[in-house]
């Protein structure tokens, strides 16, 4: 899924630094000025801190990410199961439209194909405001997860 849109300006910062810093280390060192020693050591301290930020933002997840609030999963276990209910919930819909038993756009279209199976009773009974809200917040849950949503075995 890669890096969500906020944490791409941190990691391009953090790479920007750690090179421009390395950069700065090398140039001070080629120069020799001896008239400012100290200048060679803060630039390796920057490369270093620099390099340091980037790494942690390579390797670190933010809090409350699509991959801690992800809705349990439920339905068939195995992926052929799981693809054909997948494909049978799809055609369903298809048919649902269809037969203009429920008016949704594209995007909807494309929300309710996407959301994970077994979720769909989710909507039942919203408005039409509620009812978008969940279709947009599909990915990352719309609300908090219990026990009640694990799968039955």
């Amino acid at each position: 899924m890669g890096d969500p849109p906020a944490k791409r300006p941190r990691v391009a910062t953090a790479a920007v630094t750690a090179i421009g810093a390395g950069a700065a280390y090398v140039l001070v060192m080629v120069l020799d000025l001896p008239e400012m020693p100290w200048l060679a050591g803060l630039a390796l301290v920057a490369a270093i801190l620099g390099t340091v930020h980037l790494v942690l933002e390579l390797v670190s997840k933010p809090e409350g990410g699509p991959k801690s609030r992800k809705p349990p999963p439920r339905g068939p276990r195995r992926s052929g199961q799981r693809l054909r209910a997948r494909k049978a919930r799809n055609r369903l819909l298809e048919i649902l439209i269809q037969r203009r038993l429920v008016d949704v756009d594209e995007g909807d279209q494309i929300r309710l194909r996407e959301m994970p199976l077994g979720y769909w009773s989710e909507l039942d009974g919203l408005d039409e405001r509620e009812w978008r809200r969940v279709l947009e917040y599909r990915h990352v849950g719309w609300r908090e997860f219990d026990s009640s949503d694990k799968q039955i075995r």
